[in-house]
């Protein structure tokens, strides 16, 4: 009987608390379980983007970006990189500007500067074309980068090797990456 009514009072304390603060409800059980769920289910209705920016704000808060350490940054800093990052918009992906060529047989070296303020670069699509036995080849590379706003990064990464002799171009094909929304 005791038992019983501990059981009942916990219960009841446990929905009084989470009555008076949602703060306290479980993901899933009192609300949205993925950042996802929380944009789409506060997104209902919303006209403003200064309000959706707040909504957006308010979800990555309580569901974080999951901090991945990369490479580049691996003995500095643990940066947040979101696996499904959004592909970006052409606007912000002419906003990627840099240099990039042939390091030895095999691999392609890159320095790209981010001109966007508000978007972190974490996926680019390289396109390289030469030419393979006298032909013209391009082949799409896609490598993971952390490229915060108005910042530049260098990386590598291995390509198909063309033709001794062969001249060597590139071009973005593609970025993806997370925005970041300002309230001011």
């Amino acid at each position: 009987m005791k038992l019983k009514r501990l059981v009942l009072t916990i219960c009841a304390l446990f929905i009084s608390a989470t009555i008076l603060d949602p703060h306290i409800a479980v993901a899933g059980f009192f609300g949205p379980s993925t950042f996802d769920e929380c944009v789409l289910e506060n997104m209902k209705g919303v006209t403003s983007d200064v309000a959706a920016a707040a909504i957006y704000n308010s979800c990555r808060h309580r569901f974080p970006l999951k901090k991945v350490p990369t490479e580049q940054h691996k003995d500095f800093d643990t940066l947040y990189r979101d696996q499904n990052a959004p592909k970006l918009s052409t606007e912000e992906t002419n906003k990627l500007t840099g240099r990039a060529g042939l390091v030895g047989n095999s691999e392609y070296s890159a320095t790209i500067y981010n001109g966007n303020n508000t978007v972190t670069i974490t996926k680019v699509e390289i396109t390289v074309s030469t030419f393979i036995n006298r032909l013209p080849v391009s082949n799409r590379y896609s490598v993971d980068v952390d490229i915060l706003p108005l910042k530049t990064v260098t990386f590598k990464f291995p390509v198909i090797s063309g033709d001794d002799d062969a001249k060597y171009s590139w071009s973005f094909a593609a970025a993806y990456g997370h925005r970041h929304y300002d309230l001011r």
